[in-house]
């Protein structure tokens, strides 16, 4: 018999699909062009404000080593602001509560962080290559926690737990669900409203 995976490596295995769609999605416009880059952070700027909201009002959430330091809804803000004298001001979307039903456990605070926690990875690619290509884009978003351990320890937060088999599918569901409000943001571009 083999050995069941680890809560990370079904979180990984579940929303691998997932993931891969969702940057597909984003990839249809470049990132390191003021438009791709634009529709990216207002993707964010819909969505991780309510998450992050929700978060802290979660005492599962608190467990997490450096658990407020690594909120991320102002930095998008931040960028967003920074980029106004290029191309305006949009409005964010409200998408509403009924795009958020999946805010419900502890075992959602694991599988809505593992998504989270894995975008800040991304987001360090990314900076590098904005960097590179257009420097004049604001990152703070991007770069935030860059340097920190932040994945490390919450792998550390992740194995401490004593997750039931039900537990590590309600944190999947989860996972998958955050995958899908941001797959149903980008994809209609409901995050930005016509210019």
């Amino acid at each position: 018999m083999q050995p069941l995976e680890q809560p990370l490596e079904q979180l990984r295995t579940h929303t691998r699909h997932l993931h891969e769609t969702l940057d597909a999605e984003i990839s249809k416009h470049d990132l390191t062009t003021l438009y791709g880059y634009k529709r990216f952070l207002m993707m964010h700027a819909c969505i991780l404000p309510k998450l992050e909201l929700w978060l802290l009002e979660q005492p599962a959430f608190h467990a997490i080593p450096n658990a407020t330091s690594r909120l991320r809804a102002l930095c998008v803000e931040e960028d967003l602001k920074a980029m106004e004298p290029f191309d305006g001001k949009d409005e964010v979307v409200d998408l509403g509560s009924a795009d958020f039903f999946f805010l419900q456990n502890d075992a959602s605070v694991v599988g809505i962080s593992y998504v989270l926690e894995g975008s800040r990875l991304g987001g360090a690619f990314l900076s590098k290559k904005l960097k590179k290509e257009n420097p004049e884009l604001p990152t703070s978003f991007l770069e935030h926690g860059m340097g920190e351990p932040y994945w490390k320890t919450f792998k550390g937060w992740v194995s401490s737990l004593d997750m039931t088999g039900h537990d590590v599918r309600e944190a999947i569901i989860s996972a998958q669900d955050v995958f899908f409000v941001y797959l149903a943001a980008i994809g209609q571009d409901r995050c930005r409203h016509a210019q």
